[in-house]
């Protein structure tokens, strides 16, 4: 088997990443759900469940899908992929819905890590259909006959040779790569602080710092005072530790809602989140306060969303009138046409009107209300309107963007890293994650910490009103889309 590339745990929405459940059964044992993310670039492919039952010295797993291509399926333990070396050139066929597939019991005991990869060709680099096993729960690792602990930190992935534009590089070691790395080919890669750029850390070094400039004049906004101080707003998002440098003391309440982490747990996706909207050094918003609900987006079930925004509105309720929660950021989608959730997509859209009729605006990016779509910066001139993109620079996927929304940054952007609490670090993330399905996630919270910007020089403002205003005051690109303009905004506000 072709040893394949290492990709680390994610944590997404969905529209960034789209998330799902495993149900292990052993015999009539009780149903199990293990955590589990997906990673598509293919708007095509769809993993609707993933089931696996114990059978003598076999473990069995069933995948329930859909897909419009043939695919490879691998099933493997990175970052050696040594052990689980399951490899079917047909394993996803588009005119059928499953595929079964048995592993011996034994190759489970001291494993760290669970990949499984649905590939559409030959190129492992280009490839990122993903889905990455959480399997330290102990019902798990008892079905699995797992005997390791789970590794403290995530283990460096081998990086295919010549490094390719718009590669997620996290971990990686590049210090083997042949050619120069140019400040703009490093500016198209994924990367944290744990990559190994060798004698070009510093020009990494540069791009992570360019990257936290939240761009379009929002820094000019911030040295006038106007930072978000005294405006509460909320999160629904996956789960986070909360000491990361970029937001230690602003998250005045946080609710899991049945995510069952431990609090040291810490995912991708929340952290990033969090620090676009009310970052020190690289949020919109870097003032506000913010209650957090941690909600499990893999479950497939909106019932979750539904239930944290209910506690978002019970914290509201306990707050004086001239304090209430101002918006709601969710890099989601929770229901409409084509959303990712198996069940109860109803219930997301009767507690968003139960927001509304509160007077609390939720942003998220339902074909039902989504007000927000991605766009990205110049990284090299991140103030200048004219020189902003809509969508991202590569995709993979062709899609036709609305004229009807707002526009707000969302790639080649740096944000809060953080798995494990005590380790804050940082990833910049270039046009890979986002080339695909989804990219709107960090384009949510971005719009949120504006808005917030906004009711902090006028409070009373309804959401309504400062959405019209948001829109009136948007830059308008040649082709008729319209980008958030945070300083006409502030102006266009000042002047009320």
């Amino acid at each position: 088997m072709r040893k394949v590339k290492y990709l680390a745990l994610l944590i997404l929405s969905l529209t960034f990443f789209i998330s799902g459940g495993i149900c292990l059964l052993q015999g009539n044992a009780k149903e199990i759900t293990i955590n589990f993310t997906q990673e598509f670039s293919a708007r095509d492919l769809v993993i609707k469940k993933i089931s696996a039952s114990s059978e003598n010295d076999k473990i069995v797993f069933t995948i329930l899908y859909e897909s419009q291509k043939d695919r490879f399926l691998s099933f493997f333990n990175p970052p050696k992929g040594d052990k689980l070396q399951y490899f079917d050139r047909d394993g996803i066929k588009k005119n059928q819905k499953t595929v079964t597939f048995a592993i011996p019991r034994e190759r489970f005991k001291d494993i760290s890590e669970i990949t499984m990869k649905f590939s559409d060709n030959e190129d492992q680099e280009r490839d990122v259909n993903f889905v990455y096993l959480n399997i330290y729960e102990k019902e798990v690792k008892d079905l699995l006959g797992i005997t390791k602990n789970p590794p403290k930190y995530f283990p460096r992935k081998k990086i295919f040779y010549p490094v390719k534009e718009y590669r997620d590089v996290r971990w990686g070691d590049l210090t083997k790569n042949e050619a120069p790395l140019s400040f703009d080919f490093i500016a198209t890669l994924w990367f944290n602080l744990d990559t190994k750029f060798g004698k070009f850390t510093d020009i990494s070094q540069e791009v992570l710092e360019k990257g936290k400039n939240p761009g379009l004049g929002v820094r000019s906004i911030h040295k006038r005072g106007i930072t978000g101080k005294g405006v509460n707003v909320a999160i629904i998002d996956s789960y986070l530790c909360l000491n990361h440098p970029e937001f230690k003391g602003k998250v005045v309440q946080y609710k899991d809602v049945g995510c069952d982490r431990l609090p040291n747990d810490g995912s991708m996706h929340a952290p990033a989140v969090l620090s676009v909207l009310a970052g020190d050094t690289l949020g919109t918003a870097p003032d506000v306060r913010v209650y957090f609900a941690a909600s499990p987006s893999w479950a497939l079930d909106a019932k979750n969303e539904a239930q944290a925004l209910e506690w978002i509105l019970e914290a509201n309720q306990s707050l004086p009138e001239h304090s209430k929660i101002k918006v709601v950021s969710v890099s989601g989608n929770n229901s409409g046409k084509g959303y990712p959730f198996c069940k109860n997509g109803k219930l997301w859209n009767k507690a968003v009107k139960k927001a509304q009729k509160e007077g609390i605006l939720v942003l998220d990016v339902t074909p039902d209300h989504g007000i927000i779509g991605p766009c990205y910066y110049d990284i090299h001139d991140p103030d200048n309107l004219s020189k902003c993109r809509i969508g991202f620079p590569v995709m993979l996927v062709k899609k036709h963007w609305s004229r009807k929304l707002v526009y707000a940054p969302c790639i080649f952007r740096t944000t809060a890293e953080e798995y494990t609490d005590g380790n804050p670090s940082y990833q910049y993330l270039g046009g890979l994650p986002y080339s695909g399905e989804g990219g709107e996630s960090l384009s949510i919270p971005y719009a949120a910490g504006v808005l917030a910007l906004g009711w902090q020089v006028k409070p009373d403002l309804k959401p309504d009103e400062i959405v019209k205003l948001l829109f009136k005051t948007a830059y308008i690109t040649p082709d008729g889309y319209k980008i958030i303009n945070p300083v006409a905004f502030i102006e266009a506000i000042k002047k009320l």
